[in-house]
């Protein structure tokens, strides 16, 4: 840790380059200065003047391949990307967990307070006793939950937690599938790995408490995905089939001279109010792998499915059926996508991009709500893509779905021309050009972790 007033200084002249430049690239380095100096000064005015400060940077995601295949325990391609949440963290002595995030009201959660009473009160870990770390029905979806739900991990793991304050600022578009609240998890979660455990938890330790603060804290049914790529950045191929321990292998991949770019594009539709139809992928995909006896559909042979199909549709319907369809089918796709990054087939990948897309169309159905089958406006993304493409590219649902995103991969001849299209018809600012991110969640000015 540094004091304040001496990062500002030498974010300012440059001598954090070396630093920022790995992160975010040599283009964008008088942005990122001016975003951390705006945040260090922040973070000044809301918890006081020379504290000694650690800064924090963790990536979002994109799904490239893999639409609801992590939770059944498949396989996924997935990269992070160069647009990130930074946060700015001083140790505090009052045993209070304090979390401001840029436009919102502040989190606080007492983790530790001194009992000098009865000595059975105490915990043990020592001279204390731990507050506030039970989930709160209230608190459900909201970033509160996230960071109670990552302390008390870390206390179930015998690890002593301590007060801290933390502003946090994101250029992470929300809404758009890209998982902020994932790259929120890791950032508290490393944050809380150096100033508890002094760095020794890995990457996917990391991420797995994320998870663990998401499923049971936010509520939310998701995967490891979102978090391990994260962590880890770069182009990733999970294989989830052993929940215990992931086979994550970094693809080498350099999309940037590939000739293509990655675009995301936002319907126009709020993503929140879908929860219950995202759900529902979770809840149908797994009726069919109980109906083989098994947790997930990684379990489930798939010539067995086939044979039995028409018993499966009587129990568990046929939109079940062709969810599970679908995640047999993406589940081999998302390792074709890998393997033909490895060996630079670009055509071929874009192949199975576009099959991705029209698989997560027809047979997961996650593009608009039967209950309001008036409402498209995915699926007029996902038709304006295909217009102003015509056969060139690939683009495909991205994410959970629903009210979400479309993502693109666009030749670079057209991109200019792909934008106007897109934010002519559905609103400025609507396309997003995204590079990859290489490096996971970092302490800048510190080591990576």
């Amino acid at each position: 840790m540094r004091n304040l007033n001496d990062v500002l200084r030498d974010i300012g002249s440059g001598t954090y380059d070396e630093e920022l430049e790995p992160i975010y690239g040599a283009e964008s380095l008088p942005y990122q200065r001016q975003r951390l100096i705006r945040a260090l000064n922040d973070f000044e005015n809301e918890f006081g003047t020379d504290r000694y400060i650690s800064i924090f940077s963790a990536p979002a995601r994109t799904e490239i391949c893999g639409n609801h295949t992590d939770h059944q325990l498949g396989n996924v391609l997935s990269a992070g990307v160069g647009v990130d949440i930074i946060g700015i963290v001083s140790p505090n002595n009052d045993g209070v967990i304090r979390v401001k995030s840029k436009g919102l009201p502040m989190d606080e959660i007492a983790v530790s307070l001194k009992i000098k009473s009865d000595p059975q009160e105490y915990s043990p870990l020592g001279n204390f006793v731990i507050a506030d770390l039970d989930p709160y029905p209230s608190e459900e979806y909201k970033s509160i939950s996230l960071i109670r739900g990552i302390a008390a991990r870390f206390y179930l793991m015998g690890i002593e937690l301590k007060g801290f304050d933390c502003y946090t600022t994101s250029d992470i578009v929300s809404g758009v599938g890209l998982s902020s609240s994932g790259a929120f998890e890791i950032l508290i979660a490393s944050i809380m790995n150096s100033l508890f455990a002094d760095g020794s938890i890995s990457p996917q330790g990391i991420a797995e408490i994320g998870k663990f603060a998401e499923n049971y804290y936010y509520k939310k049914p998701c995967g490891l995905m979102d978090q391990l790529t994260s962590a880890i950045g770069g182009l990733l191929w999970i294989d989830f089939y052993d929940s215990d321990m992931p086979f994550i292998t970094k693809v080498d991949f350099d999309l940037e001279n590939s000739g293509y770019s990655l675009c995301i594009i936002e319907s126009g539709a709020a993503g929140g109010v879908y929860e219950k139809e995202y759900k529902s992928i979770h809840k149908e995909m797994m009726s069919v792998a109980n109906f083989f006896g098994k947790n997930v559909l990684s379990r489930v042979d798939e010539n067995e499915f086939l044979t039995y199909i028409d018993d499966v549709r009587k129990r568990c319907g046929d939109r079940a059926v062709l969810r599970a369809w679908h995640f047999f089918e993406e589940d081999k796709r998302a390792v074709k996508c890998a393997r033909c990054l490895q060996k630079k087939k670009m055509p071929e990948f874009l192949s199975e991009i576009s099959k991705s897309g029209k698989s997560s169309f027809m047979y997961l159905q996650n593009v608009y709500t039967s209950e309001n089958a008036a409402s498209q406006p995915l699926s007029v993304a996902l038709a304006l893509c295909d217009h102003i493409l015509d056969g060139r590219g690939a683009f495909r649902v991205h994410g959970g779905g629903f009210g979400g995103t479309v993502q693109a991969f666009v030749p670079n001849d057209m991109l200019d021309d792909f934008r106007n299209g897109i934010e002519k018809r559905l609103g400025e600012g609507k396309c997003h050009t995204l590079k990859i991110r290489h490096r996971g969640c970092a302490e800048i000015g510190g080591k990576y972790v």
